[in-house]
């Protein structure tokens, strides 16, 4: 799986993103931490593999005792690693104030930055870290050059908080909006090729699509949607949220224009 908590775990023994986050433990924080051992991620890791993921989580994980967690949707859990070097670092930000963002922060956000690219198989200069996905997405969508008349297709499965923005500038007169309803149960993913197919005007210029749809659980074929797009100079706006660590996926080979992300859903991230 190309990017997955697993792997991502992983990595973090290895130095991603906590090498970033500069500390001095106490005697008493050492004694508390918990740090990754690689040998515990030598077992398959997969969905099925209750033996490994418990073990994980006993170790790595702060789970409650009344309920079991079943939505990563909303946002996911940290492992102690993670959380432990977030409040380590919320703690030295407060303490150092202005001094610590004007003269050490942008160093360390550009190294979060380049390992962040190396961890999503993409150019540093090809990403920007946002707050969430939605705010990433509305960067790409109300900075995209649309032209009076330009269509935009969309579904009842895609985000709502995506086909709102679309609506907002259509009210503005930016664009206009061709929704259709997606059919619930597609047997293939050629069925859903076709329909959005079939949904093409020559007016169409960007498609978005929710790779894995929050509504249903639908995975959309995005390559191959986006492929068929390509040759009709349409763009595909993606939003990926509930797909990094979810599902396997290869970020430059989806083939879309912009893809918006989540690394607090399936990675665990603050």
């Amino acid at each position: 799986m190309p990017h997955s908590r697993k792997k991502f775990l992983k990595q973090i023994s290895t130095g991603l993103i906590l090498a970033s986050l500069p500390s001095i433990a106490s005697a008493k924080e050492k004694e508390n931490k918990t740090t990754i051992d690689p040998t515990d991620f030598t077992g398959t890791g997969a969905p099925d593999d209750e033996k490994f993921w418990k073990r994980i989580a006993k170790k790595y994980y702060d789970t409650p005792t009344d309920y079991i967690n079943l939505e990563n949707g909303y946002y996911g859990m940290q492992p102690k690693p993670v959380l432990q070097a977030f409040q380590k670092n919320i703690e030295k930000a407060n303490k150092q104030g202005a001094r610590f963002a004007r003269k050490e922060y942008p160093a360390i956000a550009a190294n979060v930055k380049k390992q962040l690219a190396q961890f999503l198989k993409v150019a540093d200069e090809e990403i920007i870290i946002t707050r969430n996905a939605t705010e990433a997405l509305n960067i790409a969508i109300q900075g995209y050059p649309f032209k009076v008349g330009d269509e935009v297709l969309l579904n009842q499965l895609d985000y709502f908080s995506m086909i709102e923005t679309f609506q907002l500038l259509q009210k503005r007169g930016q664009l206009t909006v061709k929704a259709f309803d997606m059919p619930l149960l597609p047997a293939t993913e050629e069925e859903i090729v076709e329909v959005y197919k079939q949904q093409l005007t020559p007016k169409t210029k960007v498609i978005l699509l929710t790779h894995v749809s929050n509504i249903n659980g639908l995975i959309v074929p995005v390559a191959k949607i986006a492929a068929m797009a390509r040759q009709r100079g349409i763009d595909i706006i993606c939003d990926a949220a509930h797909a990094l660590g979810h599902i396997p996926f290869s970020l430059p080979d989806l083939g879309a224009a912009y893809v918006g992300l989540n690394l607090h859903k399936w990675i665990g991230n603050p």
